[in-house]
């Protein structure tokens, strides 16, 4: 299974300057790259509106009820975040900052991963009690002059705890914290453009430079004096600090998120009734309730949020979305909703339940990605500033051919804030890759002026046209947005998709019922549709709307999985979806379990969803039917059919498709894992495509900006054979097993299939990536944290339990502290305190295919039929036992023991059948190193030969012959069977 290859590549040209060009063709609609900020900034303030958001990865974090406690009475915001009763309650946590400081985390990873690296522990005051300490005299100078500098100050210190240099040069700033234009501040505000509308005169740009100067200077000062320890860095100088906000001016990007609390408003009836008082309270502020706020008035809000936004373009770039019009009924009004009115003039706000939710299903649909709504004047969105390494490399364009959007579909750690790049229209490889950091529906003049603090003058296509003909210009002007819209919408009258099955299906955000339907066909079904909601209850006409809003969802093709990964994917589960029905209807006919027809409705429905290309469905059906189907599995001990497994292979599959649908892609591959791991098709290449496209953007938006907080580097344990010999083994090797003298391993590969007795092979993985890459564990757990592996926690004594964690998890808590310790005794293997956990006898490499960049998947020659990985703390130890394949097992990292036994000693070693020991007759009773010989006495005479593997080497053990390992330190080992 190949990875994804990029679809964009980065250039640097004399005139383009840095930029990102198309590596392959890619059409309209299709996602282009994801990618989480390098730094990012919550506005002040915005928290206390109820965006309560993780201060390292940017997610709507805590429950919807603490979201809306929040937005109604912001007093109740130092408590939530403060409060020692939190606890991880999955995707609605909240951790707050170990020092109390009032900074909040969707986890304790996040929490960490910021202190540790990201710059919150220089920025912490929690712990300060001085009024004046220089650090809280910084951040309240950055509050009452420029927020940016709160930004610059999580900027150089997250450069500081990487050790990035200081180059004058910029071409030598290399790094993705500092690959950019710097520009000094006040040098960029100097900047005069012919086309301003009212220009500054020299003497306002002289006081404004010595004003950027002066707050460089003030702000350096505090933060030299809080941070003594970086005082000789020359990004912590008044001109360090300017390049650095130099760059923001131009690079930075403005970030508006929609809340998640709007989908549980919506499809939770219980919840809009528990907190009914609360959701009215918020209406009230958004202006949405009685007499107080008319058509007018709205409009007025609506014109001066257009003159906001119109202010900050200066500042930095924006997206050219399209805002929504209001719905015919954005308010409550008297006669509908409003049950009485104080003879004073105060309103009686007594709005039922019943006409909320009849109110809400006016509203546009909240799977709706594009410009503002009525949802943002009642839910407060995540509103902030974001600077990204690779999204700030495009170049400006007036009819760009990607824009950037901002999704939310849920809470918690798997949905981090991310910038979706998408295309706007098809891209030819090479085209250059460019968005608009303006609004396009603009003349030439107002477009460079709104230019003119990017320091260059816009020369796309559309301006050269427009300078050369101004008269066609000015009278097409009234035409341009609805030109961009086309561009950005799609019309109804042209398919350029080519994926696109329908000619309905061709709207870039989703359908919309007054833009993707034939205006008449538009009217008529609307007509029809109020004359039969007139007859029904709120509640219903809620339900009618969500199931619109739905349906245009499932026939949204902006980033939707690409047809070529889809189509022969959803064959595939269909076909095996039947089957599974199939071998169901046998099994009906001598079972009577109550639950076997949950099982089929819940495949009847997935298989319907996957037919049907109904991604919610697909979502809702597939992780209803998993979480079912793993619950028998848990109650039961083992599911009791084949079945089982494919059902819940087509279970997880069937998730994964609708979360990939939405972009969720962290959520779509951890079912993916799940059917890898738990299921029965592993391998089948026909998915190949879809696994690769899901793991490609997963890995994009797990990417953070910073290192993982774990220490987790293995010694490099040939500097302590001596110990690992002394203290690591229980005896000294008394019986040493054959050592291979060859040099030519692969003539010895080959001579394997006439060799019939162990040998060792010094050396032998010597030279692959592994052997010095993997012991940096920080690393693996940097890149392929997200993944899901199952490993067993505890000992072959003591019993094992079977989990399934996230890769970052097993390095953290149970890998990084193992590496503590040179060696592990056989004492410490055995001590039921000992925290000893195994991820064995795996396929990562073909669950993670670029690990084979690392691990040659043919060493020499070899043909493998299988490839396994085992890593685990120090402390495990696997059963002796035999294998019915040759078995060519390497060791990559840290040390092993292994004790064989030739087959002619199985009468000797106590073969049992023994569910214990397994029920294929390859395991033995005998407890190597701690043997029972008063219980088992044939297997004092049994003789056996052992040796001590250390990185790089390797011992071929033939079929059925009997061996146990124990690893005597942190350990990654691969085994070839074939």
């Amino acid at each position: 299974m190949p990875p994804l290859q990029p679809l964009i590549r980065r250039q640097d040209s004399d005139t383009r300057g840095r930029h990102l060009a198309a590596a392959v063709q890619i059409s309209k609609g299709e996602l282009v790259f994801c990618e989480r900020p390098m730094i990012s900034l919550q506005s002040t303030g915005n928290v206390f509106s109820g965006a309560l958001t993780c201060h390292y990865c940017g997610t709507f974090i805590g429950t919807p009820e603490q979201a809306l406690t929040i937005a109604t009475d912001p007093m109740q915001l130092p408590k939530i975040a403060t409060s020692e009763d939190q606890q991880e309650i999955g995707d609605h946590s909240i951790v707050p900052c170990q020092d109390k400081c009032g900074a909040v985390y969707c986890s304790t990873e996040c929490q960490m991963d910021d202190f540790e690296f990201g710059g919150h522990k220089e920025l912490c005051t929690g712990l300060i009690e001085e009024e004046n300490h220089p650090l809280v005299a910084f951040k309240r100078h950055a509050i009452e002059s420029n927020e940016i500098f709160l930004l610059i100050a999580q900027w150089i210190a997250r450069i500081h705890n990487q050790k990035v240099p200081y180059h004058d040069d910029e071409n030598q700033n290399t790094h993705p914290y500092t690959d950019f234009m710097m520009t000094p501040w006040w040098d960029v505000v100097s900047i005069k453009s012919p086309f301003e509308k009212s220009a500054s005169s020299d003497t306002e740009i002289e006081e404004l430079v010595e004003s950027c100067k002066r707050l460089c200077k003030e702000s350096h000062a505090f933060l030299q004096q809080a941070w003594s320890e970086h005082k000789d860095s020359k990004w912590l100088t008044p001109l360090g600090m300017a390049r650095l906000i130099g760059s923001l001016e131009q690079n930075c990007v403005g970030v508006r998120r929609k809340h998640a609390l709007r989908m549980n408003i919506l499809e939770d009836e219980d919840f809009r009734q528990r907190h009914h008082e609360q959701l009215l309270i918020c209406l009230e502020s958004a202006g949405m309730t009685g007499d107080g706020c008319g058509d007018e008035c709205c409009d007025d809000d609506e014109e001066e949020g257009e003159e906001a936004v119109e202010a900050e373009e200066d500042e930095q770039p924006e997206n050219d979305e399209e805002p929504t019009s209001k719905p015919a009924s954005a308010e409550i009004s008297n006669e509908e909703a409003r049950e009485g009115v104080e003879e004073d003039g105060e309103e009686d706000v007594e709005y039922s339940v019943e006409e909320l939710a009849e109110f809400f299903s006016n509203f546009p649909s909240p799977l709706k990605t594009g410009a503002d709504d009525e949802w943002d004047d009642i839910i407060t969105p995540m509103d902030g500033t974001a600077h990204y390494s690779t999204l700030t490399k495009m170049n400006h364009d007036c009819t760009p051919n990607i824009v950037v959007l901002y999704k939310t579909r849920g809470w918690g750690r798997n949905h981090p804030l991310v910038a979706y790049c998408v295309a706007l229209k098809d891209i030819a490889p090479g085209e250059e890759l460019t968005i608009s950091y303006i609004k396009t529906d603009q003349s030439y003049n107002e477009r460079q002026s709104a230019l003119s603090n990017y320091g260059f003058l816009c020369e796309c296509n559309k301006c050269k046209d427009e300078l050369k003909n101004p008269k066609a210009s000015e009278s097409d002007e009234k035409n341009a947005l609805e030109q961009e819209e086309e561009n950005l919408f799609g019309s109804d009258s042209e398919s350029e998709n080519p994926e696109a099955k329908n000619d309905d299906v061709n709207d870039l955000f989703g359908s919309d019922d007054e833009d993707d339907k034939d205006e008449n066909d538009g009217n008529a079904r609307e007509a029809e549709g109020e004359d039969a909601e007139n007859d029904v209850d709120g509640e219903t006409k809620l339900q009618n709307a969500l199931e619109r809003f739905e349906e245009d969802f499932n026939k949204s093709t902006t980033a939707s999985i690409p047809l070529k990964y889809f189509a022969p994917a959803s064959t595939h589960v269909i076909k095996i979806c039947s089957s599974v029905l199939n071998e169901m209807a046998i099994y009906d006919k001598s079972n009577t379990d109550d639950s076997i027809l949950r099982i089929r409705e819940y495949l009847s429905k997935c298989l319907a969803a996957v037919r049907g290309r109904h991604f919610v469905h697909c979502l809702r059906m597939g992780t209803n039917l998993e979480s079912f189907l793993y619950q028998e599995l848990q109650s039961k001990g083992s599911w009791p059919a084949m079945w089982y497994r494919h059902a819940y292979w087509f279970a997880c599959i069937s998730a994964a498709i609708g979360y990939a649908h939405e972009c969720s892609f962290l959520i779509a591959m951890q079912y993916l894992d799940k059917a890898m791991i738990m299921g029965q098709e592993r391998q089948s290449p026909i998915l190949e495509g879809l696994i690769s496209y899901v793991e490609h953007f997963a890995h994009q938006m797990a990417a953070a900006p910073c290192p993982p907080c774990t220490e987790a580097t293995v010694i490099n344990i040939q500097e302590h054979e001596e110990r690992l010999r002394s203290v690591g083994l229980s005896n000294p090797i008394q019986f040493p097993a054959t050592v291979a003298r060859t040099k030519n391993f692969g003539d010895f590969v080959e001579s394997l299939g006439s060799q019939s007795k162990p040998v060792v092979i010094r050396r032998f993985a010597n030279d692959w990536e592994a052997v010095s890459k993997w012991r940096d564990l920080r690393d693996l757990a940097r890149d392929h944290g997200h993944r899901l592996v199952p490993i067993e926690v505890g000992s072959m004594d003591t019993g094992m339990k079977e989990e399934l964690v996230s890769f970052r998890t097993f390095v953290t808590s149970y890998l990084a502290p193992s590496t503590q310790s040179v060696c592990t005794s056989l004492k410490q293997a055995t001590d039921p305190t000992s925290s000893i956990a195994y991820l064995a006898q795996h396929p990562l490499l073909d669950q993670i295919p670029s690990l084979y960049q690392d691990v040659p998947h043919q060493p020499y020659g070899l043909k493998p039929t299988n490839v396994n990985v085992w890593m685990g703390t120090g402390g495990t130890r696997t059963p002796l036992h035999f294998d019915s394949y040759d078995n060519v097992f390497c060791q990559l990292v840290g040390a092993k023991y292994v004790r064989l036994y030739d087959k002619s000693e199985t009468s000797n070693l106590y073969v049992s059948k023994e569910s214990k020991y397994g029920l294929q007759g390859n395991m033995s009773a005998v407890n190597c190193e701690m043997e029972d010989f008063e219980k088992h006495p044939k297997a004092k005479k049994a003789k056996y030969t052992e040796v001590l593997l250390l990185p790089g080497d390797a011992i071929f053990i033939p079929a059925r012959c009997w061996h146990y390992v124990r690893s005597l330190s942190t350990s990654i080992s691969v085994n070839y069977w074939f």
